[in-house]
């Protein structure tokens, strides 16, 4: 009876657990501890919940039935080849039940002997099916890797293909219409602070004595200069959250190349992946250049806010040459950050280029070309 429980709870939770679970690893021992474990609670309560077959009369018959369906599903749901799922099924319950309750199959014997006959049939279906099994040959390695070509791998790998030629193709979109241009506007700021900061060295160069409506004007236009701080921080925390998005895609296809080429026979194929993997390894390569780059600019975009503030305080001070001592020395921080700007926006064009070749080689492995 324990028996006939337990399968009777794999079967169930086979059934009522969602396909995600049932198709992996995991989610088939789960399946198992939970059946083994319902049936064996099941059974050693059977007494206090008076739980007995023969107690249900035609519903028990009707259980039964239910119980083969649901048996015969959960193995078949396990990729149990049906021809076995139903002898094995049938063979389960049958010698299961003549244990609890023989009396039932007494009434089968005079109303319906063909069910013994079946049961007898199965059995010894089986047992042929286990001695052929034993002194059958492997199918040779060649054959099973031209069924695995010819087969449902080769289909997956086909949708994992077209899944991420559209990776590279919106990676590549995203690069040049939103990512590129938040580095070139920053790039333009930078031009137009360098301009700006240059006006204010001409302007204290021509006026060694400064007017308080003068000064006033210098504090308050240098404030406005270290507040586009502000903008360009938020275009660089943009641009780093787009290239993280990307960085981590590329980082997932990495992995399932590494696993598609493991599993390809075909050496042509197995060249291709191999150069895909090359450019995907690169294209992480150059994320990291583009995330030193960046955080070196962060650091340096609180530098410049900084020159500018001593610059204030030198002209509040009264300290012309003071304030243009720091003022330079903020352009000297611009400089480092439009170079490093540049160097990113170098990287992201190696990036679009890489994307374009994955992608079209992507397309001669779907094509066979």
């Amino acid at each position: 009876m324990i028996t006939l429980l337990c399968v009777l709870f794999i079967a169930i939770a086979g059934v009522a657990l969602p396909a995600r679970l049932t198709q992996s690893r995991y989610g088939r021992i789960l399946i198992g501890a939970l059946g083994l474990s319902l049936g064996f609670a099941l059974y050693r309560a059977r007494d206090y919940l008076h739980f007995n077959f023969e107690a249900f009369g035609f519903i028990g018959y009707a259980l039964m039935i239910l119980v083969f369906g649901l048996v015969f599903y959960g193995l078949t749901k396990f990729g149990v080849a049906k021809d076995i799922s139903f002898p094995l099924t049938y063979c389960v319950m049958f010698f299961s039940l003549n244990v609890l309750s023989p009396s039932i199959f007494d009434v089968f014997a005079k109303s319906l002997p063909i069910l013994n006959l079946i049961a007898f049939g199965c059995f010894f279906y089986l047992l042929a099916r286990i001695i052929m099994k034993m002194f059958s040959r492997k199918p040779s390695l060649a054959k099973e890797m031209r069924h695995l070509e010819a087969g449902s791998v080769h289909q997956v790998d086909e949708r994992e293909i077209e899944r991420e030629i559209k990776g590279e193709e919106k990676e590549e979109t995203e690069l040049a219409r939103y990512l590129t241009p938040l580095t070139i506007q920053n790039l333009h700021s930078v031009d137009n602070l360098e301009i700006a900061l240059k006006n204010v060295l001409s302007f204290l160069a021509r006026n060694r004595a400064l007017t308080e409506e003068s000064k006033l004007g210098l504090v308050a236009y240098l404030r406005k200069l270290a507040a586009a701080k502000e903008a360009f921080a938020k275009r660089l925390k943009v641009l780093r959250d787009g290239l993280d998005r990307n960085q981590r895609y590329d980082k997932k296809q990495l992995h399932e190349l590494r696993t598609r080429m493991k599993k390809t026979a075909d050496k042509r194929k197995k060249v291709e992946i191999q150069k895909e993997w090359l450019t995907e390894k690169k294209k992480l390569e150059l994320f990291d250049f583009i995330f030193s780059n960046e955080k070196r600019i962060n650091g340096k975009m609180g530098e410049f806010e900084s020159c500018l503030g001593q610059a204030v305080h030198g002209l509040t001070e009264n300290n012309i040459p003071q304030a243009g001592i720091w003022i330079k020395k903020a352009q000297a921080v611009l400089n480092v950050i439009g170079s490093a700007l540049r160097r990113i926006g170098h990287f992201e064009s190696y990036l679009r280029k890489a994307a374009h070749q994955v992608e079209e080689r992507l397309k001669n492995e779907r094509d066979g070309r």
